[in-house]
This record gives C-alpha cells, structure tokens and sequence, in this order.
C-alpha cells in the first residue's frame, strides 16, 4: 500500500505532472524546451579550443607570456601540423592561422600584420563580402580568410615555384621595418612603431617555440635580432629627421639664400636681425649674446677654413641630391664652444664633425635609366651638424639630403628627405602594393561593321 502524500496547493500543479513508472518510481514526464540564445549577426564567431582568452589580453603585452602547451598539442604539431615532411608552404600557412588565434589581432595590429605578410608576398587581406565564417570543427578554428594566399598564378604575391622568389626572414624584416612602418604608423606616435616591431618580433617567436620551419632558424633568429635593433635606432632616426635643419645649416643656408634665387648679392644681415632668423629657422632658442659671425667662424675653423673669409660674398656653387652612410662622428671640444666677448662669456651651441661616405638608398621613386647608370660617387663628404641632431645619429645611418657646396669649399646640408637605420632596405614587394591584373577585355573592339551604334540606341532608350 502507497503511503498517503499531503501537499499544498503551490505545488499541486507540479505534482500533477509526475506519474508512477513500472519500477514505481516517479518520473517528470514533461520537458522543457532547451534555452538557445539567438546569435545576434553584429557578434563575432566562436573561437578554438586553443584560442587566447579574453582576460589574457591581446597577447603583445610587455611580459605575456603564452601558456604551456598539452602533451597531446605538442604531439599533433610535431607529428601533423607543422610535421617536417610537409612543404614549407602548407606549415608557414597553418603557422599564420594558428599565431592569429593565439593573439588577439583587432584593429590596427591585425592591419600590421596584414602588411608584413603583404611585404613578404602573402595576401591575408579580407576581401569584401568575404565574411568570418568559422570552421567550429577544425582543432585551430579560425577564419578562412587568415590563411595566406599562395596561387601561383598572381604575379602580385608570392609562388613557391616562382625562381625570383627567396625565403628571407630577416630581409622581409629589414623591409617592413625600415620602410613600411615609418608610413603606415604616425611618425610622431612612438607606440604604433612599437606596436608594428611587436606584431612581427611575436610572429618570429612563435615560429621558434612551435619548430615551424626548422630548415630557418638561423634567419628567423636574424630577424629577431634585428626587431631588437629597430627598437632604439628606428625611433633614433625619425627623431634626426625631426631635428633637421639644425642651427648650423639654418645659418650657411641664411646667408647664402639670396645667391640662390639669382638676386643681387646683398651684404651679411645685422647679428641681431640674423639671429632672429635663425631661432624661426632652426626652431631653437639661442643663448644671450649669441653672435652668427663668431659661431660661423667656429664652425670654419673645425672644417679647416679660413675664417677671413668674406662671409657677404657666399654663394652656392652647385647642389646635388646625395645619398649618404654615416661614417664617423667627431663632436668638438666643450672650451672651443665657450667664446668671452662683450665682457661676458657666451655658451654657444656645440657642434660636430661627420663624415659620410656616399651609398645607395633605394625607394619608389624610378630614378630613369641615366642616374640608374651612373656610378656613385667616391670619396668622402665632411659636414658640421648640431649635437642635438647627431645625439640621434649612429655609425651606419643613411641620409638621403641635398647638399649645397659654398664658393669657399665648405658643404651643408639644405635639405632633407630622409633618415634611415643601418638595416634600411626597399624590397620590390613595396612596388606591387597597387598592382592590380589586367583582365581580358570580352567585347570585341569597334569595327567598320560594327560601330557601336547598336548599343548607343539602347543607352538612350535606357534614359
């Protein structure tokens, strides 16, 4: 006999819906249907299993750390993924799927690294109406549109069986560094190049942790070598180029101005209305007492020059554009800066003594067959800067400047057009950014028999 049951008449309806199976026990006969939130379309796809949380930030903070890996990972790369009997191809393009879900790649660091990859020759571009749709069965579920494009039929990027085509880590490095990322981020915000040398020296490293392309290590090691350099001389010479003319150049450049433009000669400007010109020019507030003719005669007796020199009669005799390596740099002794006249002694601003050597600095600007033929020239050019311009400059750094050469033999910089690392190097790729594949026309040109005046008809019937 079933013992009797009191129950209260809040939960008599619920009672109601459990009944006796043959065992005796009580079962809820109802079900509820399951809770599914609808996908709202603005919200982005689910990521992998291996994927970087969202609490673990982006994956480019200063001391991330990626998280130690399951034995049954390590196995499936070593042995599938990034197996050594696989092509480079097939591993560097599940490496570049595989680093995007391990990093948080939004924004601007995932159009960085877009447009490392494009220097290299890969195409990871998101192409409109491409859309983000994920593979949620795949073990690295990420995008389709993450993994590089390797046809071989493009002559935009990159083929495997293209000869013209090297695997070079470090020369890809150097290229995009050095020439893209002074474009494509602010020159005066130092944390989007610091974010770009990021992007790439990450992408390296996961390269070695993983055994990716083992055949490489030498040059992918190169490469985060050269991420460490760029850190410092990148920002170093940006800041040259910022500094630039400097007080020394403002000051040739003053006096010789009128030469230039073909006028009359007109005689040196009182030291008082030149100095005004100068702190304009050079954007330098110069020190009490401060007299053009006393610093230029310093400056012309750390070149070797005579200093009785009719300074109203300088002229610019000739003003090539130059490409230029820093050799050397000799700044002067502090004494010869300080100068007693007046009855007071005056601290003039402290120069230096550089030594180019002349180079080639590449670009994509086509110089014409007549200058690609020439030779550069030999020799040395021996020029005088301000310290807080060569406080930025190294052994190794390319300047690419005008340089206007006096009557009297002494040379200055009048204008510049660029500043660059030792490891500065233009890669070709930079010259197909644009390119675009001519297709075939289909429709067959105007003839004699045909004129096209069948399809002017309809386009004015269309009107």
């Amino acid at each position: 006999m079933q013992p009797t049951t009191v129950v209260s008449d809040t939960v008599a309806e619920s009672a109601e819906q459990l009944v006796s199976n043959q065992d005796g026990l009580k079962t809820n006969t109802t079900t509820e249907p399951e809770k599914t939130k609808k996908s709202h379309p603005n919200n982005p796809p689910k990521r992998g299993p291996t994927s970087l949380a969202k609490s673990c930030g982006t994956g480019f903070e200063e001391y991330y750390a990626d998280p130690p890996m399951r034995p049954d990972e390590a196995q499936e790369e070593r042995e599938n993924i990034y197996s050594s009997d696989k092509p480079f191809p097939e591993r560097i393009a599940a490496a570049i799927t595989r680093f995007k879900g391990r990093r948080r790649l939004v924004g601007e660091l995932l159009n960085y690294f877009s447009d490392y990859l494009a220097v290299g020759g890969l195409d990871t571009f998101q192409n409109a109406f491409q859309g983000s749709g994920v593979n949620q069965s795949s073990p690295d579920c990420a995008p389709a549109s993450l993994a590089p494009s390797l046809d071989g039929h493009s002559q935009r990027w990159w083929s495997p069986d293209d000869p013209n085509w090297v695997v070079d880590f470090t020369g890809v490095a150097a290229g995009f560094i050095s020439y893209s990322v002074p474009i494509i981020a602010s020159s005066r915000d130092p944390q989007s190049i610091s974010k770009c040398i990021s992007v790439v020296a990450n992408f390296l490293r996961y390269l070695l942790m993983h055994d990716v392309c083992n055949e490489y290590i030498d040059d992918i090691k190169g490469a985060m070598q050269l991420c460490k350099r760029a850190e410092t001389e990148l920002p170093m010479s940006i800041s040259c180029r910022n500094h630039f003319p400097g007080l020394w150049n403002s000051l040739l450049d003053s006096i010789s101005e009128n030469e230039i433009e073909e006028e009359p000669a007109m005689p040196l400007s009182p030291p008082a209305n030149l100095a005004r010109e100068l702190e304009i020019r050079s954007n330098f507030r110069l020190p009490a007492g401060f007299n053009p003719v006393t610093f230029l005669k310093i400056g012309l007796e750390m070149l070797g020059k005579n200093v009785d020199f009719d300074f109203s009669k300088l002229e610019i005799v000739r003003r090539p554009m130059y490409s230029l390596q820093v050799q050397s740099i000799e700044p002067g002794p502090t004494s010869r800066f300080q100068v007693f006249e007046n009855g007071q002694t005056v601290t003039y601003p402290s120069l230096a003594r550089i030594t180019f050597k002349h180079c080639v600095i590449e670009s994509d600007m086509d110089p014409g067959e007549y200058k690609r033929s020439l030779a550069v020239p030999s020799g040395h050019e021996v020029m005088l800067l301000d310290t807080r311009i060569t406080n930025f400059l190294r052994k190794g750094m390319k300047v690419r400047a005008i340089v206007a050469e006096l009557n009297n033999g002494v040379k200055f910089i009048k204008s510049i057009f660029g500043v660059h690392p030792e490891f500065y190097v233009f890669l070709p790729q930079n010259l197909m950014r644009s390119y675009r594949s001519h297709e075939p026309a289909t429709k067959p040109p105007p003839s004699a028999l045909d004129t096209g005046e069948q399809e002017k008809g309809d386009y004015e019937e269309c009107k």
